[in-house]
């Protein structure tokens, strides 16, 4: 089953990263627009 926020970011037309850190990977999206926004806060609306 794939990663909801993820689809999400390519269903929004966005390209999904994959950032690395020291504390564990998260996902990053980069919309059209060129804004970046954390994966899950974009399906959650918190990132326009």
């Amino acid at each position: 089953m794939a990663n909801p926020a993820s689809v999400h970011c390519i269903n929004a037309g966005g390209k999904l990263t994959i950032q690395r850190t020291q504390q564990g990977e998260f996902g990053m999206c980069q919309l059209p627009s060129g804004k970046v926004c954390e994966e899950w806060a974009l399906f959650r609306g918190e990132c326009l």
